[in-house]
């Protein structure tokens, strides 16, 4: 099948810097508000957890179901890449406020880290 056939590829078209400033945009607006939104996690089914796109979190203890977040909806709309990333992802601080949203790095850019200019 053609890449541009499958409904669930990653849509770089639709995904451009717009949406990631606008997302930093609120963010600077009001974190306070953006980051409890973005934090709210609610059960969710099988069904949703099996969706190519839609980022869900599985449970950390047996028992424990799977979960999804205003950010896993979000990305579900845009597509996944072909490890399964959404392309927007978020700096969170340990306290739970997010510090920035940022295109997500390339499965390469994973893989391998940040070059870093002039080492060795």
């Amino acid at each position: 099948m053609d890449d541009r056939d499958n409904p669930y590829r990653l849509k770089e078209a639709v995904i451009d810097d717009e949406v990631v400033a606008f997302l930093n945009e609120i963010l600077r607006l009001d974190r306070q508000a953006v980051s409890a939104l973005f934090n709210v996690r609610v059960p969710c089914g099988d069904a949703l957890g099996a969706h190519p796109t839609v980022q869900v979190q599985a449970g950390t203890s047996p028992g424990e179901s799977l979960s999804v977040g205003p950010l896993g909806v979000l990305n579900g709309i845009f597509g996944a890449d072909e490890d399964g990333w959404g392309p927007i992802s978020m700096e969170v601080s340990d306290d739970g406020t997010i510090l920035q949203f940022f295109k997500t790095p390339s499965p390469l850019a994973r893989k391998w880290g940040p070059v870093i200019e002039g080492g060795e």
